[in-house]
């Protein structure tokens, strides 16, 4: 089955762009701030600060008119997502309800099936066990015949014992095969998943399965601690200025 649940109209005329006039401004305020190659004065730091200043607030003004103009977009994209949730809410969760009803009969189906295999292979073995002692005794009995007849007869006995004894192994052979047959119209899906119950153990044994990574935060904690210099750190100041608008 397959439908379009939900209709969105007039996405695809929906025009965005900078504004010719702000496009023009922004232009000239770059080739402006492209004039500036070093600051070597007091005038060069004022100048350079200047045009700072106006790069900076046009920026903020654009992040103010983007904001502006997405907000009702997302609020839009909230609305999909909870006219979709409730519509697939129920059907979500009787899904789930059925597929864990499911999941129950095979977990019992699955024992079930052990259970019979179990049995299966038991009854095999007696079969074996009884069979080898009657034509044990067969044979006795053949080599301990006063004539022909008996012993061709207890000879008979043990070729059919062996026949019926094989005929009944391949029953019990095919029981054992029938009872794995899955129930029509189940399919079980799913995928292999671990949890890390000692990641030492786990290096010891196989390292290749590990990772080692630098503890960013752990870091960042150290050297606002005071921490300066350590082996296998390069400990740096990204020095950036920025404006204060006046008040």
């Amino acid at each position: 089955m397959s439908a379009a649940l939900i209709a969105v109209t007039g996405v695809d005329d929906v025009q965005i762009a900078i504004e010719p006039e702000v496009r023009e401004q922004s232009h000239a305020l770059l080739v402006e701030a492209g004039e500036i190659l070093a600051v070597a004065n007091n005038f060069d730091q004022e100048a350079a600060a200047e045009v700072l200043a106006r790069l900076q607030e046009m920026a903020r003004g654009v992040e103010r008119a983007r904001k502006a103009v997405k907000d009702p977009v997302l609020e839009v994209g909230r609305r999909i997502d909870a006219i979709a949730s409730e519509f697939s809410g129920p059907l979500e969760a009787e899904a789930d309800r059925i597929g864990r009803l499911i999941g129950a009969y095979r977990t019992s189906l699955q024992a079930e099936i052990a259970k019979r295999e179990r049995e299966e292979r038991e009854k095999r073995q007696q079969l074996i066990e009884d069979a080898n002692r009657e034509r044990a005794r067969l044979e006795a009995e053949a080599a301990a015949a006063k004539t022909e007849a008996e012993r061709k007869a207890a000879e008979e006995k043990a070729g059919e014992l062996v026949r019926q004894t094989n005929a009944a192994l391949v029953e019990s052979k095919q029981a054992e095969v029938n009872a794995r047959m899955r129930p029509a119209g189940i399919v079980e899906r799913g995928s292999w998943k671990y949890e890390v119950e000692d990641v030492n153990k786990l290096f010891e044994s196989r390292p290749d399965l590990c990772l080692i990574e630098p503890n960013g935060a752990a870091i960042r904690g150290a050297i606002k601690g005071g921490l300066r210099q350590c082996p296998g750190l390069r400990i740096f100041k990204d020095s950036k200025v920025t404006t204060r608008r006046a008040a």
